[in-house]
C-alpha cells in the first residue's frame, strides 16, 4: 500500500465513533469490527484525508508513541480494514 494512499469507506459499511473507539458495521452481513481509541484516532485522521505518514506524525505528537509504533498502528489498521473490505484505497491523481 503506497504511503500516500487515501481511503474511502465501502458503501455497505457504517462507522460509529464511541468514547472507547470506533465500531464498523457491515450492513450486508451484520459483522461488526471494533477498534480502541488509538484506532478511532487513526480512523478520524484517515477520514480527514490524511495519508499514513501524516497519521503517524499526528499520533506521535498527540500520544507520545514512538514513530515506528505509530506507523505500525496506522498501517496495520488500514491494511486490516482494507483486507476485510471495509475501506477501499484511493490513490491520489497522477499515481
Amino acid at each position: 500500500m503506497a504511503e500516500k494512499t487515501k481511503w474511502r469507506i465501502a458503501t455497505h459499511i457504517r462507522a460509529a465513533t464511541t468514547p472507547y473507539g470506533v465500531d464498523f458495521v457491515d450492513v450486508l452481513s451484520g459483522a461488526v469490527l471494533s477498534t480502541d481509541v488509538v484506532g478511532a484516532r487513526i480512523w478520524s485522521l484517515a477520514q480527514q484525508g490524511c495519508d499514513l505518514p501524516s497519521i503517524a506524525e499526528r499520533l506521535c505528537a498527540e500520544t507520545n508513541l514512538p514513530k515506528h509504533v505509530a506507523e505500525c498502528c496506522a498501517v496495520e489498521l488500514m491494511v486490516g480494514l482494507a483486507g476485510r473490505g471495509l475501506i477501499e484505497a484511493v490513490d491520489p491523481p497522477g499515481t
